[in-house]
């Protein structure tokens, strides 16, 4: 297959088999979700298609996204419909900084702000259970890492208030971004 691509507002996607093993060096290392599929060269080459479609500007909203997914994975014969994070992983490889409106179109799950309320979840900062350690007294200052009373720090919620310091103003602020 002859290298194609497509160049639209600037980007190009490269979308032949020979980029399909060619991971490039972030910062942080290898996502880990790109370990497994890009192994298999007729799902990265349709990740690759859909990429290139969405750069271009041919896509403007979840559903035209959806059904270019589907037409692809239809031509191609795939037995997995590629997903958001496998396209935006493909995206990364070949820019630094993506466009917000593309991550919007990517996200898993828009919020739920039709009504013009959203529900933020605001953690306090950590302290000791007043009536000493027991088995359901998860969290507190002497855990591994800080975190209220009762959470290990792996929910969202608590990893949000740990990344801004317990600060009330900055997690609703990071959490309706």
């Amino acid at each position: 297959m002859p290298p194609c691509g497509i160049g639209g507002k600037g980007y190009y996607i490269n979308i032949d088999n020979s980029s399909v093993n060619g991971v490039k060096d972030h910062p942080e290392g290898t996502r880990p979700w790109q370990r497994e599929y890009r192994n298999d060269a007729k799902l990265w080459e349709a990740v690759s298609r859909i990429a290139a479609s969405l750069l271009g500007g041919g896509i403007g909203t979840r559903e035209e996204l959806q059904s270019v997914k589907l037409e692809i994975a239809g031509e191609m014969r795939l037995s997995t419909l590629p997903t958001n994070s496998m396209i935006l992983d493909r995206i990364l490889d070949e820019m630094d900084e993506v466009d917000p409106e593309l991550l919007i179109l990517l996200r898993k799950k828009p919020s739920r702000t039709l009504s013009g309320v959203a529900v933020v979840a605001v953690m306090t900062s950590p302290h000791d259970c007043p009536h000493g350690k027991w088995i359901f007294c998860l969290g507190g200052t002497d855990w591994s890492y800080p975190t209220p009373q009762a959470y290990t720090g792996r929910e969202p919620a608590a990893m949000r208030a740990i990344a801004n310091e317990f600060d009330p103003y900055r997690q609703t602020l990071n959490r309706i971004r």
